[in-house]
């Protein structure tokens, strides 16, 4: 079975990381990991959404997704992931609270001199 363009991308950004891929009946579901750290990415084949599952020393730090426009194709998404993913194998992280009023838990990486969410891209 082929793999799609999107999930190709992603292997090849991140071949360093040991992947890791499955093809569910629905689904993709990638790992990559270095040294204590893990991210799994869970990549459905028929929604505009991605899973992320963010784990160091064997503990869940973090689950979160990516939503995506219908429109928005499978290459960009796929370097995206591979960003959010390089942010968190090859930093130091820590979990944050972040906002005033309605907080929220954060993962951050220490990129460029600064803790920034995993998220944000360093030019943000």
């Amino acid at each position: 079975m082929e793999q799609p363009s999107h999930i190709d991308t992603l292997l090849k950004s991140l071949a360093r990381f040991n992947p890791e891929v499955a093809a569910e009946e629905d689904a993709y579901r990638l790992q990559f990991e270095r040294d204590t750290k893990i991210v799994t990415v869970l990549w459905p084949k028929h929604v505009c959404e991605v899973f992320l599952d963010f784990t160091k020393d064997g503990e869940l730090l973090l689950a979160e997704s990516v939503e995506y426009y219908e429109n928005e194709n499978g290459p960009e998404q796929a370097q995206d992931i591979a960003r959010i993913a390089q942010n968190f194998l090859l930093n130091e992280v820590k979990l944050a609270e972040s906002g005033r009023f309605l907080k929220r838990t954060e993962l951050q990486s220490f990129r460029g001199g600064k803790w920034q969410s995993v998220f944000e891209s360093a030019a943000q």
